[in-house]
């Protein structure tokens, strides 16, 4: 929470936590670390705090005059360039030498965690990429150096919502395949399994 506020106040822009239902339902004991977080002032040209020594500031979104809107945009669209280079987030696991990796965020990350682990224990060359931001989608997690042999098991508590960004960063190199529930289903464990070794 503290990251999405700081996001939004450096680059004025609205920021989205998404979260799943099964957050909800869950109790577990909470661990309060000592953050470290620094809260940092942003300079605000563009504030409204009074004129007094400089030109009044106007905030709008509606610009009449020629080439005025599109200038607007311009600079909107260098911003959006700016926080798609710099604020790709993600967790990697074993992504060195997996030949599968699933992809999952939210609830079924932390189930796919633990498939990982799992077959990691028998021997099994498997890895995980958890997408901590959905916008930017962290193209970079899939444009390592992989494997021929690598393919992408996408896991949603859904019927595909970030399956398209996945196939869009493979951009056909490798295959990918989809498990996925809704409707306040969740893929188990031996699911995910099952999906792996028929894939």
């Amino acid at each position: 929470m503290f990251k999405a506020f700081d996001l939004a106040d450096k680059y004025r822009t609205p920021v989205i936590v998404l979260s799943d239902g099964m957050l909800g339902q869950m109790m577990e004991p909470l661990e309060i670390r000592n953050s470290k977080f620094e809260i940092r002032n942003y300079s605000k040209p563009w504030a409204l705090t009074g004129c007094k020594g400089r030109k009044p500031n106007l905030i709008r979104s509606l610009y009449l005059a020629d080439g005025a809107l599109e200038k607007s945009n311009l600079i909107l669209q260098k911003k959006y360039k700016a926080i798609q280079e710099k604020e790709e987030r993600y967790e990697g696991l074993f992504l060195d030498d997996a030949k599968i990796i699933l992809v999952a965020y939210g609830t079924m990350a932390r189930i796919s965690k633990n498939v990982v682990k799992r077959l990691r224990d028998k021997g099994e060359k498997i890895g995980l990429i958890r997408p901590i931001t959905l916008w930017p989608f962290p193209k970079k997690a899939f444009s390592g150096k992989p494997s021929s042999h690598r393919r992408y098991l996408v896991v949603e508590m859904s019927y595909g919502q970030m399956l398209e960004d996945v196939l869009l960063s493979v951009n056909g190199k490798f295959p990918v395949e989809f498990l996925g529930r809704a409707g306040g289903a969740i893929p188990s464990e031996e699911e995910i399994i099952q999906k792996i070794k028929f894939f």
